[in-house]
């Protein structure tokens, strides 16, 4: 009896014994049924992340400064034009015959002014174009203005620039703005004075970039006048330019017929220095059409001429 009785204890012994075997087994195996290390059956299922790990691992992560394409980008062929096959914008009619009408409005204003008589208000002088030495306007009179010199020989203007100056210098007054005259007719004696007079000075070449020789001075004209702020400091000098009075005169001359004769950036056309403060009558239908084409006489008058210039320049 003992014996049978020892014989089922030692039986109970290795039934748990294997137990214990088989439990430390289980635990020593992955989530998924395999020993670590060992790889899955084919026959297994992967959960979601697993495949997403086992994906990773086939396709090693790119560089960092690697991108993968937008499947939603479009893709060319190499040397293929992605605007190749874009129909060219399909002529205007309405438009080109717009533009003919002003091209044609133009040409009509052109043709009604004389830029070759003296007396006309858009007399054309320049280093090309001259006056006759005797040439002296009928019309001259004093110009009611302050003045920043008391030589009363330059102060005078044609009646009709003269009485359009008055009227500007009252509205620029209304808005803060007191402007004095500097210098208006000049006759040809004068003007070869001061000429000869700066080219001795500077050299002719210098000289001939701020002032005219003589017969091709607009003061000749009695059109022009050099202005200046009242108290005269910056009176035909650069530093006139950075004054309000100049920037009101930029704004507004052309409202009264004025120009300013010698713009920033076109000294090539026009053959002299930028002068903010030489002011040139036109009357006020042309010095509209110059004030906004950003035009010169020379460019509106001459169009051909200063097509030359720009292609030589």
């Amino acid at each position: 009896m003992h014996g049978l009785h020892n014989l089922r204890h030692l039986r109970r012994f290795f039934v748990l014994a294997a137990l214990i075997g088989m439990l430390m087994l289980t635990a020593c195996s992955g989530a998924d049924g395999r020993t670590i290390g060992q790889a899955p059956s084919h026959g297994t299922e992967l959960t979601p992340s697993q495949q997403a790990d086992a994906d990773e691992m086939d396709n090693p992560a790119q560089d960092a400064g690697e991108h993968a394409q937008d499947p939603e980008q479009p893709t060319t062929e190499a040397g293929q034009d992605e605007h190749e096959g874009t129909p060219p914008e399909e002529p205007n009619p309405q438009e080109d015959e717009h533009m003919d009408r002003e091209a044609d409005a133009l040409e009509a204003i052109r043709t009604r002014y004389d830029i070759t008589d003296p007396a006309s208000i858009a007399v054309l002088v320049n280093k090309t174009y001259g006056l006759p030495e005797d040439y002296e306007p009928d019309d001259l009179v004093k110009v009611d203005i302050p003045f920043v010199y008391q030589d009363d020989s330059v102060h005078s203007l044609r009646q009709v620039a003269a009485d359009a100056l008055v009227e500007m210098f009252a509205a620029a007054k209304e808005d803060g703005i007191e402007l004095a005259g500097v210098s208006g007719y000049r006759s040809y004696a004068i003007q070869k004075m001061l000429y000869e007079k700066y080219a001795a000075r500077d050299g002719q070449e210098a000289a001939d970039k701020y002032s005219a020789r003589p017969g091709h001075s607009e003061h000749m004209t009695g059109l022009a006048m050099d202005v200046a702020e009242l108290s005269g400091r910056c009176a035909a000098r650069n530093c006139f330019a950075d004054t309000e009075e100049a920037k009101w005169l930029a704004e507004h001359a052309h409202e009264f017929g004025f120009i300013i004769r010698y713009p920033l950036g076109k000294e090539e056309i026009t053959g002299y220095q930028y002068e903010p403060w030489h002011l040139r009558y036109v009357g006020v239908e042309l010095a509209q059409i110059l004030y906004e084409n950003d035009w010169t006489m020379e460019e509106f008058f001459l169009p051909e001429s200063v097509n030359a210039v720009n292609m030589n320049g």
